[in-house]
């Protein structure tokens, strides 16, 4: 019984097995990791953005008064996704038309499968 009342709390009532209090948070910044490496692949998100949100999350892990720096390092590293941002075309990003109306063609793609119109 909880000092509230005859009700139990929740956390009181079903205890989490420790298996899911440490690998819980593990899988969760694991898992955003992973994202944001995969937004990196393919040029949605700089290549720095997943080392901050590492290097936040490791400060966090090493002691716990480092939370503030660990979030803005996270913030850091999650600021270039914010709304607008995410898949700006840049300069290097814009692909040229090839000359002849950008159709490629293969031994067996016959010539009238690249006219235009």
């Amino acid at each position: 019984m909880s000092r509230d009342g005859p009700v139990p709390r929740f956390a009181e009532a079903v205890p989490p097995p420790d298996a899911v209090l440490l690998g819980g948070p593990l899988l969760f910044e694991l898992g955003l990791l992973a994202l944001l490496v995969r937004a990196v692949v393919r040029r949605v998100l700089p290549a720095w953005g997943p080392v901050l949100v590492l290097a936040g999350f490791v400060a966090i892990a090493v002691n716990l008064n480092l939370l503030p720096v660990g979030a803005a390092l996270v913030f850091g590293g999650l600021l270039p996704l914010r709304t607008g941002a995410a898949g700006r075309v840049t300069a290097g990003s814009v692909r040229r038309r090839r000359p002849g109306g950008g159709c490629r063609r293969g031994p067996r793609t016959p010539r009238a499968a690249c006219r235009s119109g």
